[in-house]
């Protein structure tokens, strides 16, 4: 088996495969919106989002800037909650860089 890392249709995935099959799973998808202004990053965040919601992957991570990490990821998990597709175990990392602390803001969410 081999794990491969490669850039297609998310920001970036990882992807474990065999001789037999280019998927067998995928450990990572992730999502990155970063240098986006005050006025649009909610309204990119949560776009990118909704993609990542779709993914079968291990763990989904969603990278973000922006005022009050907080108040944008409760709405983020109360997007993936109300997503049929999503399964009792799936996991998230949140990562958001707060403009307002000058700190990284790392919070993990099982559905």
């Amino acid at each position: 088996m081999w794990l491969w890392v490669t850039k297609m249709g998310y920001d970036q995935h990882w992807r474990v495969a065999s001789a037999q099959t280019a998927l067998i799973r995928m450990p990572l998808a992730m999502e990155i919106e970063w240098g986006y202004g005050a006025a649009t990053i909610r309204e990119k965040v949560t776009e990118n989002f909704l993609t990542l919601t779709q993914a079968r992957a291990d763990i989904r991570v969603m990278m973000f800037q922006c005022n009050d990490v907080p108040a944008m990821t409760d709405p983020l998990i109360d997007l993936a909650n109300h997503f049929e597709g999503t399964q009792q175990g799936d996991r998230w990392l949140f990562a958001g860089w707060g403009w307002d602390t000058n700190q990284m803001h790392c919070r993990f969410y099982s559905a």
